[in-house]
């Protein structure tokens, strides 16, 4: 190679990048100041991966014919209720 970077990569790159503006805008809307962005950002998105990864596992049985969207949204508006 002569140290170009693949463009499946640059795909999954500009997707992360993404991904993240998406997240970083919408948490600070959650955020109970400036000062909390970061870990408001940080909080959001591992209650979401962790959620979607317990349910694609099938560790939750009891949701399996639910909506996970719905769900996911209702557990969110549990920790973020006020700001939403």
């Amino acid at each position: 190679m002569n140290g170009a970077i693949p463009s499946s990569n640059l795909v999954t790159g500009k997707i992360r990048e993404r991904a993240a503006h998406v997240l970083a805008t919408s948490t600070r809307k959650l955020s109970p100041s400036p000062e909390h962005d970061r870990l408001t950002t940080i909080a959001a998105w591992s209650l979401a991966h962790c959620f979607a990864g317990l349910q694609l596992n099938g560790a939750l049985p009891e949701t399996a014919h639910e909506d996970p969207e719905a769900l996911a949204r209702n557990m969110i508006r549990l920790f973020f209720d006020d700001a939403l």
